[in-house]
């Protein structure tokens, strides 16, 4: 058990280190080579889990099945972040 513990820690260490080789050197990068791409951002809102399981929530079974959001929302984004996540009182409910 102690071996497979340090076997583990070591692996652990050993990773960390090499992070810092073995990622590119941003000044290095010809950055006009890669392609520009949008994408929307908005500021997520909170829910929870009993409201996204529950009969209000159209992908309540998905949710239960451990699906991500994306397989219903993607292409949502931007509406999804206009209309933000309201409280009961009809608050924005930042994140």
């Amino acid at each position: 058990m102690k071996r497979a513990a340090f076997g583990i820690v070591s692996a652990m260490v050993l990773s960390a280190s090499a992070a810092p080789v073995l990622a590119a050197d941003p000044q290095a990068i010809d950055w006009s080579k890669i392609p520009a791409k949008s994408i929307v951002l908005f500021y997520p809102g909170q829910s929870t889990y009993n409201w996204l399981t529950g009969s209000e929530h159209k992908g309540a079974n998905q949710v239960k099945q451990g699906k991500a959001c994306i397989g219903c929302h993607e292409g949502d984004e931007k509406d999804l972040g206009n209309r933000g996540q309201r409280s009961a009182r009809g608050r924005m409910c930042p994140a």
